[in-house]
């Protein structure tokens, strides 16, 4: 749950946990006020609405927190799900961008959409388990209209590109951040999003 107002963050962002067999929230710290919100209240905020992904028994959950403003209050946190506790894995400051986008390779490899400004994000390796950043930006994906990253099933970084007159999706082998082929063009559109399914 973002809680924008006016497109702001001004609140705690959460996450809300449902029961799928009842569709009933859980209530995920039964001893606080009980006028409070269920959910489990974040470190960071607004986080992505495609920016939720389970990885090695973790929920990792990347924020981008406000666009309109040059603080850091966003990065990426975990959630253990056993016991819905948090922890703050990158620190938006620290980065020195905000994070509009992550993936998730393995324990050792993760991509992060560093974001400066609009239609200026930067692609930057990271550790999933430790949060370090791992290189400096990626060769060739520096300073882009890069609009969204995906893992593919066999471990390749699928990387969406907004670009006026080569909009496409490049591939991207993990183990060099070398591109794979050439890139696939969307026919001029901007891709926004990436789903692998196996149907």
């Amino acid at each position: 749950m973002q809680r924008l107002i006016s497109f702001a963050p001004s609140q705690s962002s959460y996450v809300a946990v449902f029961d799928t067999l009842t569709d009933i929230e859980i209530d995920t710290n039964p001893t606080d006020d009980p006028a409070a919100l269920k959910g489990i209240e974040l470190d960071t905020v607004n986080p992505w609405s495609n920016g939720i992904q389970e990885f090695a028994g973790k929920l990792y959950i990347s924020s981008i927190g406000s666009f309109a403003s040059n603080t850091f209050i966003g990065g990426i946190e975990t959630i253990d799900p056993s016991n819905y506790q948090t922890n703050l894995l990158v620190d938006d400051d620290d980065l020195g961008a905000k994070v509009s986008g992550i993936a998730l390779v393995d324990s050792n490899t993760g991509y992060i959409l560093a974001y400066n400004a609009y239609q200026d994000v930067s692609l930057v390796k990271f550790n999933p388990s430790t949060g370090d950043i791992l290189t400096n930006p990626v060769q060739g994906y520096i300073n882009q209209d890069l609009r969204y990253i995906e893992t593919s099933p066999n471990l390749n970084l699928w990387l969406g590109i907004a670009h006026p007159s080569d909009a496409g999706i490049d591939r991207i082998d993990p183990a060099t951040d070398i591109q794979i082929g050439s890139r696939i063009s969307t026919e001029g559109l901007y891709p926004s999003q990436i789903i692998f399914t196996d149907r």
